[in-house]
């Protein structure tokens, strides 16, 4: 999906405003300076004169010594030119075109690749779409902490939760580093309230949405409750929320096994992610179910489509955000 034809519009839209505004102020600053120095006006005149008559000498009897003179020219005017503007207290480059990015000067490309500022422009907007905005800003891999998660082994299981972490970091960065590569790949978290999963979950999306890709995160309640309302015409059009669950590159449906199950919702879950493994487009979905727990809630359908295409990662471990409160009721009491 990455960026669809009319938020590229939007833009390329946004670029021509800026454009536009700057043009605007340009021509403002030199009817000011025209005004108060009109000696800058005559020396823009004789520019644009000395270039025009130089050129024309020059398409038809080009002569070196000719395009050294009119340099050295120019060169002298410009150098007065800004002197003038220092000596009325402007800065020297007053006259000079505007650009909010001097590197593409706002056209979003530098050459035929997209400028730096596009990219940014295309992560805000994949971000503002992801449902996410907030979230990322502190829920990225900058923040994760792997002290959270503790060296011991617990009862029934063969690593430490840290060590379990570590290994589902590893696969968790390969899904990201292959994500365009390898797409229609897909994830499933589970594990009890408070280990991590919708921390995880979003810290993938951080770095999907800088790398351009578009991330769809909706609560399975918020999921369902949409799916509903298209059903029962009771908000937006199908289109629009078949769009969202079709075509953004990757979904996150958090907190499966939240909502309130009924055959409505297994029809439009399974709907969901079988139209998602068809059209190669990744899901990551997160649950407090086990395995068996999944296969004992949702269809056969549901399960075996889950157990079939998607990276199975438990999380396990104490409880991250009592272990959070605690320790800022510890830095307070110190």
């Amino acid at each position: 999906m990455t960026l669809t034809a009319t938020q590229y519009r939007e833009i390329m839209n946004d670029y021509d405003r800026i454009r536009q505004a700057n043009y605007q102020l340009e021509l403002e600053r030199r009817d000011r300076i025209y005004a108060q120095i009109p000696r800058i006006r005559e020396i823009d005149e004789a520019m644009a004169s000395e270039s025009m008559q130089a050129a024309k000498k020059m398409l038809f009897t080009p002569d070196k010594d000719q395009r050294e003179h009119l340099h050295d020219k120019i060169e002298t005017l410009i150098r007065e030119k800004k002197d003038l503007l220092v000596s009325n207290h402007y800065p020297q480059d007053y006259l000079e075109p505007i650009w909010e990015c001097p590197y593409c000067q706002d056209t979003g490309y530098v050459g035929d690749k997209k400028c730096l500022c596009f990219e940014r422009r295309i992560s805000e907007l994949l971000s503002q779409q992801s449902n996410l905005t907030a979230e990322i800003d502190e829920q990225n891999f900058s923040h994760f902490k792997m002290e959270y998660y503790s060296t011991k082994v617990p009862s029934g299981e063969k690593r430490s939760p840290r060590d379990n972490m570590k290994e589902i970091l590893d696969k968790v960065f390969d899904f990201i580093r292959n994500f365009k590569e390898k797409p229609g790949r897909n994830l499933l978290i589970h594990g009890h309230s408070g280990v991590g999963k919708t921390f995880l979950s979003t810290c993938i999306a951080a770095e999907l949405i800088k790398a351009g890709i578009s991330v769809t995160y909706l609560t399975s309640y918020q999921l369902f409750e949409q799916l509903a309302d298209r059903t029962f015409g009771r908000g937006e059009s199908e289109e629009d929320i078949l769009a969202k669950i079709r075509q953004t590159d990757l979904l996150i449906i958090d907190d499966l096994g939240t909502e309130m199950n009924n055959s409505f919702v297994n029809a439009q879950l399974f709907q969901c992610i079988n139209e998602r493994i068809l059209r190669k487009k990744s899901t990551i979905i997160n649950t407090n179910y086990s395995l068996k727990e999944i296969s004992h809630t949702y269809s056969e359908r549901i399960s075996s489509r889950l157990i079939q295409f998607y990276t199975i990662l438990n999380i396990y471990g104490e409880d991250i955000r009592i272990k959070k409160a605690l320790s800022y009721i510890d830095a307070r009491n110190n």
